[in-house]
């Protein structure tokens, strides 16, 4: 089928248009798309939509999610998928990661998600839950709201 004029520009210029923009993520850091709020033209909360009135995610939570393994274990371009449980991590290593957490806590000026404290800390959100776990038994941190609604803030 035979393309309008107007057709023909607008689907080139569209084509462009992407391919600008996945050459910007291709060259940008992890830590650079993690961090990128793609709600800034909307109003705060409001659902991203598609045709048809259907709730849809981010491109950039959907790449970000499917690179997590890789960036937890630092092979974010190299090496294979892993496959299965992580291996526990030591002591040490959730003591320095509970620092950590606790001071995006303290910075923060309201409670954060775990999402949010993890692309602070530069992390994957799994790993996060050991240590949260501990500075919430040890009276550091406090808990509010249920699963995904789930937030924390740091202790008084």
């Amino acid at each position: 089928m035979a393309r309008s004029p107007l057709e023909a520009q607008l689907y080139e210029i569209t084509q462009e248009f992407v391919a600008r923009i996945v050459a910007v993520i291709r060259g940008a850091s992890f830590a650079d798309v993690a961090g990128y709020r793609a709600d800034v033209g909307r109003a705060r909360g409001a659902p991203l939509r598609v045709r048809g009135g259907e709730r849809a995610a981010p491109a950039l939570s959907r790449a970000a999610s499917a690179s997590r393994g890789a960036i937890a274990t630092g092979e974010a371009e190299a090496g294979p998928k892993r496959r299965g449980r992580r291996p526990r991590q030591s002591p040490e290593k959730r003591a320095e990661l509970g620092g950590r957490i606790l001071d995006v806590l303290r910075a923060a000026s309201s409670p954060l998600g775990a999402r949010a404290i993890a692309s602070e800390v530069g992390l994957a959100p799994d790993l996060l839950a050991a240590p949260l776990r501990d500075l919430r038994h040890e009276g550091r941190v406090e808990k509010h709201g249920d699963k995904r609604a789930t937030t924390y803030s740091a202790a008084p």
